[in-house]
């Protein structure tokens, strides 16, 4: 059974955001069905959460999580003992911040971070040394937080994650 791609926005984005519209194009191409869920108004990452894991209670198929910033953090908390997930494609995920804890998450072994060397927001040694304690995939892009300079080399990633999943 094929899974069902799903996306995350950030804090400060929306369903519609141009990295999301660009990666559903790829998502598209492999014949995935993919949803883009609007976390708008929802500020807590708890209730982000909550409301990733309750849509995918109502999808009778295993999920790859695509979260860009805070949606990669609640993509990463939500795919926790999820035995459905079959990958994360991360782009500069939340991590290293207070409420934001990584201590404790276990990681699909299916996993890519992309993040920006010049990312203003988070850090890129949070990223760094998360990716190495977890032997996560980790590309680096000469970019800022929102990776707006870097979507045709997101997409080509995401497309190299996608067929290594072989679907």
């Amino acid at each position: 059974m094929q899974p069902v791609v799903i996306f995350s926005h950030g804090k400060e984005s929306g369903p519609k955001a141009t990295k999301i519209v660009a990666m559903q194009e790829i998502v598209d191409e492999f014949g995935l069905k993919s949803y883009s869920l609007d976390y708008q108004g929802i500020e807590t990452v708890e209730q982000r959460v909550e409301k990733l894991n309750q849509f995918m209670k109502t999808i009778n198929r295993p999920f790859i999580l695509v979260g860009s910033s805070m949606g990669a953090y609640v993509s990463l908390v939500a795919s926790q003992n999820n035995p459905y997930i079959d990958g994360l494609f991360l782009l500069a995920p939340a991590l290293g911040f207070e409420g934001y804890e990584t201590a404790d998450l276990a990681v699909s072994p299916h996993t890519k971070i992309v993040h920006g060397w010049r990312d203003e927001v988070v850090p890129v040694q949070n990223v760094i040394e998360f990716a190495q304690a977890h032997h996560i995939h980790l590309e680096l892009v000469d970019d800022e937080h929102r990776l707006s300079e870097s979507i045709e080399r997101i997409n080509v990633q995401l497309k190299n994650f996608l067929q290594e999943l072989e679907l």
